[in-house]
Protein backbone atom coordinates (compact mmCIF):
# COMPACT_ATOMS: atom_id res chain seq x y z
CA UNK A 1 0.00 0.00 0.00
CA UNK A 2 1.69 3.25 -1.02
CA UNK A 3 1.76 6.01 1.78
CA UNK A 4 -0.55 8.20 0.04
CA UNK A 5 -3.55 5.50 0.22
CA UNK A 6 -2.38 4.50 3.79
CA UNK A 7 -2.78 8.46 4.69
CA UNK A 8 -6.30 8.64 2.82
CA UNK A 9 -7.61 5.26 4.49
CA UNK A 10 -6.78 6.65 7.71
CA UNK A 11 -8.56 9.87 7.54
CA UNK A 12 -11.58 8.32 6.03
CA UNK A 13 -11.41 6.21 9.49
CA UNK A 14 -11.20 9.30 11.41
CA UNK A 15 -14.05 11.08 9.55
CA UNK A 16 -15.92 8.40 10.41
CA UNK A 17 -15.26 7.98 13.85
CA UNK A 18 -16.14 11.68 14.44
CA UNK A 19 -19.22 11.39 12.58
CA UNK A 20 -19.96 8.40 15.10
CA UNK A 21 -19.17 9.69 18.00
CA UNK A 22 -21.34 12.89 16.64
CA UNK A 23 -24.31 11.14 16.26
CA UNK A 24 -24.00 9.31 19.22
CA UNK A 25 -24.07 12.43 21.20
CA UNK A 26 -27.19 13.20 19.97
CA UNK A 27 -29.66 10.45 20.63
CA UNK A 28 -33.34 11.50 20.51
CA UNK A 29 -35.80 11.74 23.04
CA UNK A 30 -39.41 11.17 21.45
CA UNK A 31 -42.20 13.54 23.63
CA UNK A 32 -46.07 12.83 22.23
CA UNK A 33 -49.13 14.58 23.63
CA UNK A 34 -50.72 17.47 25.18
CA UNK A 35 -50.30 20.50 22.77
CA UNK A 36 -50.89 22.45 26.61
CA UNK A 37 -47.66 21.19 28.10
CA UNK A 38 -45.60 21.47 24.92
CA UNK A 39 -46.57 25.21 23.89
CA UNK A 40 -46.43 26.29 27.88
CA UNK A 41 -43.31 24.67 29.16
CA UNK A 42 -41.18 22.27 26.51
CA UNK A 43 -41.23 24.33 23.97
CA UNK A 44 -40.22 27.46 25.27
CA UNK A 45 -37.33 26.03 27.19
CA UNK A 46 -36.30 23.10 24.33
CA UNK A 47 -32.65 24.57 24.24
CA UNK A 48 -32.12 23.82 28.34
CA UNK A 49 -34.00 20.98 28.43
CA UNK A 50 -32.09 19.30 25.67
CA UNK A 51 -28.68 20.57 27.35
CA UNK A 52 -29.61 18.84 30.81
CA UNK A 53 -30.37 15.56 29.19
CA UNK A 54 -28.21 15.18 26.61
CA UNK A 55 -30.71 14.10 23.89
CA UNK A 56 -32.40 16.10 21.08
CA UNK A 57 -36.19 16.51 22.17
CA UNK A 58 -38.61 15.29 19.24
CA UNK A 59 -42.05 16.90 19.97
CA UNK A 60 -45.38 15.89 18.38
CA UNK A 61 -48.58 17.49 19.84
CA UNK A 62 -51.65 14.59 19.32
CA UNK A 63 -53.46 15.01 22.46
CA UNK A 64 -52.73 13.28 25.47
CA UNK A 65 -55.06 10.30 24.76
CA UNK A 66 -52.92 10.10 21.73
CA UNK A 67 -49.41 10.51 23.27
CA UNK A 68 -50.25 7.76 26.07
CA UNK A 69 -51.20 5.33 23.38
CA UNK A 70 -47.66 5.94 21.08
CA UNK A 71 -46.26 5.62 24.88
CA UNK A 72 -47.59 2.15 25.75
CA UNK A 73 -46.90 1.34 21.97
CA UNK A 74 -43.14 2.10 21.59
CA UNK A 75 -43.94 5.22 19.57
CA UNK A 76 -42.87 7.88 22.07
CA UNK A 77 -40.22 7.71 25.24
CA UNK A 78 -42.34 10.01 27.23
CA UNK A 79 -45.89 10.94 26.50
CA UNK A 80 -47.12 15.07 28.01
CA UNK A 81 -50.74 14.61 29.43
CA UNK A 82 -53.14 17.84 30.67
CA UNK A 83 -55.60 15.57 32.58
CA UNK A 84 -55.32 13.00 35.51
CA UNK A 85 -53.87 9.82 34.02
CA UNK A 86 -56.64 7.61 35.29
CA UNK A 87 -58.96 9.80 33.14
CA UNK A 88 -57.27 9.77 30.31
CA UNK A 89 -57.25 5.50 30.69
CA UNK A 90 -60.62 5.67 31.63
CA UNK A 91 -61.42 7.78 28.30
CA UNK A 92 -59.19 5.19 26.17
CA UNK A 93 -60.66 2.51 27.77
CA UNK A 94 -64.72 3.73 26.75
CA UNK A 95 -63.40 3.74 23.34
CA UNK A 96 -61.56 0.48 23.15
CA UNK A 97 -62.48 -1.40 26.03
CA UNK A 98 -59.91 -2.83 27.95
CA UNK A 99 -57.60 -1.35 25.00
CA UNK A 100 -55.35 0.37 27.27
CA UNK A 101 -53.63 -0.43 30.93
CA UNK A 102 -52.30 2.29 32.91
CA UNK A 103 -50.46 -0.13 35.67
CA UNK A 104 -47.10 0.25 34.61
CA UNK A 105 -47.18 3.54 33.72
CA UNK A 106 -45.42 6.45 35.96
CA UNK A 107 -46.44 10.60 36.43
CA UNK A 108 -44.46 13.15 37.75
CA UNK A 109 -46.32 16.94 37.99
CA UNK A 110 -45.19 19.13 35.64
CA UNK A 111 -46.54 22.26 36.52
CA UNK A 112 -49.95 24.31 36.67
CA UNK A 113 -51.95 25.92 34.11
CA UNK A 114 -56.24 27.64 34.21
CA UNK A 115 -58.98 26.62 32.36
CA UNK A 116 -61.63 28.99 31.45
CA UNK A 117 -64.39 29.76 29.09
CA UNK A 118 -63.66 31.84 26.41
CA UNK A 119 -66.53 33.76 23.67
CA UNK A 120 -66.14 36.15 21.18
CA UNK A 121 -65.28 39.75 22.07
CA UNK A 122 -68.82 41.28 20.32
CA UNK A 123 -70.66 38.98 22.91
CA UNK A 124 -72.65 41.11 25.87
CA UNK A 125 -71.95 38.34 27.81
CA UNK A 126 -68.81 38.85 30.66
CA UNK A 127 -70.05 36.33 33.04
CA UNK A 128 -71.45 33.17 33.61
CA UNK A 129 -72.15 31.29 37.07
CA UNK A 130 -70.16 27.31 36.92
CA UNK A 131 -74.17 25.91 36.66
CA UNK A 132 -74.70 28.02 34.05
CA UNK A 133 -71.65 27.21 31.95
CA UNK A 134 -72.59 23.36 32.78
CA UNK A 135 -75.54 23.73 31.38
CA UNK A 136 -74.47 25.51 27.95
CA UNK A 137 -71.83 22.97 27.21
CA UNK A 138 -74.27 20.07 28.36
CA UNK A 139 -76.70 21.48 26.00
CA UNK A 140 -79.20 22.34 28.55
CA UNK A 141 -79.10 25.95 27.84
CA UNK A 142 -79.30 26.59 24.22
CA UNK A 143 -79.71 30.15 23.62
CA UNK A 144 -77.80 33.44 24.85
CA UNK A 145 -81.58 35.13 26.07
CA UNK A 146 -81.59 32.25 28.83
CA UNK A 147 -78.62 33.80 30.28
CA UNK A 148 -79.15 37.01 30.02
CA UNK A 149 -77.69 37.32 26.64
CA UNK A 150 -79.43 38.41 22.79
CA UNK A 151 -81.84 36.16 21.41
CA UNK A 152 -79.48 34.29 19.44
CA UNK A 153 -78.52 30.22 19.42
CA UNK A 154 -75.51 29.50 21.85
CA UNK A 155 -72.91 27.51 19.39
CA UNK A 156 -70.69 25.27 21.76
CA UNK A 157 -67.22 24.56 20.75
CA UNK A 158 -65.30 21.63 21.75
CA UNK A 159 -62.10 19.50 20.91
CA UNK A 160 -62.61 15.87 19.31
CA UNK A 161 -61.99 13.40 21.85
CA UNK A 162 -58.71 12.31 23.09
CA UNK A 163 -57.57 15.27 24.04
CA UNK A 164 -56.98 16.23 27.33
CA UNK A 165 -57.97 19.55 28.09
CA UNK A 166 -61.59 18.61 27.00
CA UNK A 167 -61.25 15.61 28.96
CA UNK A 168 -60.24 17.19 32.17
CA UNK A 169 -63.09 20.35 31.30
CA UNK A 170 -65.62 17.15 30.62
CA UNK A 171 -64.61 15.93 33.93
CA UNK A 172 -64.26 19.26 35.99
CA UNK A 173 -67.56 21.47 34.76
CA UNK A 174 -69.54 18.31 33.64
CA UNK A 175 -69.10 16.15 36.39
CA UNK A 176 -68.37 13.14 33.64
CA UNK A 177 -71.64 14.04 31.79
CA UNK A 178 -71.76 14.60 28.38
CA UNK A 179 -71.09 17.61 25.98
CA UNK A 180 -73.82 19.22 23.79
CA UNK A 181 -74.83 16.67 20.84
CA UNK A 182 -75.03 19.81 18.66
CA UNK A 183 -71.16 21.19 19.70
CA UNK A 184 -68.88 22.16 16.76
CA UNK A 185 -66.15 19.71 17.00
CA UNK A 186 -62.57 21.72 16.97
CA UNK A 187 -59.34 19.39 15.81
CA UNK A 188 -57.29 21.10 18.37
CA UNK A 189 -57.42 23.36 21.27
CA UNK A 190 -56.15 26.41 19.17
CA UNK A 191 -58.69 25.82 16.81
CA UNK A 192 -61.31 26.54 19.75
CA UNK A 193 -60.19 29.61 20.25
CA UNK A 194 -60.21 30.32 16.04
CA UNK A 195 -63.76 29.09 15.58
CA UNK A 196 -64.66 31.37 18.75
CA UNK A 197 -63.01 34.37 17.45
CA UNK A 198 -64.89 34.16 14.06
CA UNK A 199 -68.24 32.84 15.61
CA UNK A 200 -70.08 35.97 17.52
CA UNK A 201 -72.87 33.47 18.81
CA UNK A 202 -70.34 31.02 19.87
CA UNK A 203 -68.92 29.08 23.24
CA UNK A 204 -65.33 27.24 24.23
CA UNK A 205 -63.04 27.36 26.54
CA UNK A 206 -58.75 27.35 26.65
CA UNK A 207 -56.00 28.07 28.83
CA UNK A 208 -52.56 29.93 28.91
CA UNK A 209 -51.89 27.64 25.62
CA UNK A 210 -54.30 28.53 23.41
CA UNK A 211 -56.25 31.99 24.78
CA UNK A 212 -55.71 35.13 23.06
CA UNK A 213 -56.99 37.71 24.71
CA UNK A 214 -56.90 40.07 21.38
CA UNK A 215 -59.02 37.52 19.89
CA UNK A 216 -61.57 36.00 22.48
CA UNK A 217 -63.01 37.47 25.64
CA UNK A 218 -62.75 35.26 28.77
CA UNK A 219 -66.04 35.03 30.61
CA UNK A 220 -65.85 35.26 34.38
CA UNK A 221 -67.14 32.39 36.60
CA UNK A 222 -65.53 29.28 35.44
CA UNK A 223 -61.97 28.90 36.29
CA UNK A 224 -60.03 25.86 37.61
CA UNK A 225 -56.50 24.71 38.15
CA UNK A 226 -55.35 22.51 34.73
CA UNK A 227 -52.67 19.64 36.17
CA UNK A 228 -49.61 19.03 33.81
CA UNK A 229 -47.87 15.82 33.67
CA UNK A 230 -44.84 13.69 31.99
CA UNK A 231 -45.48 9.82 31.70
CA UNK A 232 -43.24 6.90 31.33
CA UNK A 233 -42.96 3.36 31.17
CA UNK A 234 -41.19 1.83 34.78
CA UNK A 235 -38.53 3.50 35.95
CA UNK A 236 -36.79 6.24 34.24
CA UNK A 237 -33.77 5.96 32.56
CA UNK A 238 -30.96 8.69 33.45
CA UNK A 239 -32.13 10.60 30.56
CA UNK A 240 -35.61 10.49 31.65
CA UNK A 241 -34.92 11.71 35.19
CA UNK A 242 -33.10 14.27 33.68
CA UNK A 243 -35.85 15.31 31.62
CA UNK A 244 -38.21 15.25 34.14
CA UNK A 245 -36.55 17.06 36.84
CA UNK A 246 -35.71 20.15 34.48
CA UNK A 247 -39.10 20.20 33.19
CA UNK A 248 -40.12 20.17 36.94
CA UNK A 249 -37.93 23.23 37.30
CA UNK A 250 -38.95 25.38 34.71
CA UNK A 251 -42.34 24.85 35.16
CA UNK A 252 -41.86 25.80 38.67
CA UNK A 253 -39.76 28.73 37.49
CA UNK A 254 -42.69 30.15 34.92
CA UNK A 255 -45.47 30.25 37.55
Amino acid sequence: MSNFTLRATVGVTVVAAGMLAASASFAEMRLHGAVTLARLVVEPNKARIEQSVGDTLTLITNGSGNGLKDLVAGKADVAMIAAPLQLEATILNSLEPGSFDASTLRVFPAGMTKLQCIVNPTNPINGLSEAQARDIFAGKLTNWSQVGGADQPIIVVIEKPLNGTRAFLQASLLQGGEFASQARIAQALGQVTQVVSQSPTAIGYGNGASIEPDKVKIVAGFSVAQPMALVIRGAPTPAQQKLISTVGEVAVAGK
